[in-house]
């Protein structure tokens, strides 16, 4: 996600989270970008307290920050933007692509994108490692729209098979993601990287 050529790709309509690995001896995966009928997005949660949210990320995780999220409806839309970007950063660091996981969650527009970067990723022997705090500080619901503004507490960076950085990594982004109500289900249509390195409240 998220520094560097993921912060690039993210600006244009989507920002740089799984799980259909190899079978052991199987050819490798061919990705395809033909969009899979979506299946339905997770009920809405009830918060729980899990405890002080961490002043850095957890290696490989990524973690709940702050939440913005007012009543049910709200929470709803949270918990399908969280997904989203936990299947994203996920993917991005394990290389195995879930493509009805992440058009559950986003249609073809926040969702191509991420898809052929992982591929691209998988086609260099790159993969991504760190994690993300993940915090919403805005969410406005206005019919069947929804408009989410995220601060992400990033250590994600983008590493050669030797492990070495190939990218500079960014430690804040904040963005600007739209969601639609298609049914009961909320889906990401877009999604926007505004700022990079400035600190935003995560916690």
């Amino acid at each position: 996600m998220m520094a560097g050529r993921l912060a690039a790709l993210l600006s244009v309509g989507v920002l740089a989270l799984t799980a259909c690995g190899d079978d052991g001896g199987s050819e490798p995966e061919q990705l395809s970008l033909d969009e899979p009928t979506p299946t339905a997005t997770p009920e809405p949660t009830t918060p729980v307290d899990d405890g002080p949210i961490p002043e850095d990320p957890v290696d490989g995780e990524v973690t709940r920050g702050l939440s913005a999220a007012k009543g049910a409806e709200q929470r709803a839309v949270e918990d399908v933007w969280f997904a989203y970007w936990t299947e994203l950063i996920e993917m991005y660091a394990t290389g195995e692509v879930d493509r009805d996981a992440v058009y559950a969650l986003a249609d073809d527009a926040a969702a191509s994108g991420p898809l052929e970067y992982a591929a691209e990723l998988k086609a260099e022997g790159h993969r991504q490692t760190g994690g993300v705090i993940a915090a919403t500080t805005s969410i406005k619901v206005a019919g069947d729209t929804a408009t989410v503004i995220g601060c992400m507490r990033n250590t994600t960076i983008d590493v050669d098979a030797d492990g070495k950085a190939v990218e500079q990594p960014s430690a804040f982004l904040t963005t600007k993601d739209t969601l639609r109500r298609e049914g009961p289900d909320w889906r990401l249509t877009e999604q926007i990287i505004t700022d990079k390195d400035a600190p935003c409240a995560y916690r």
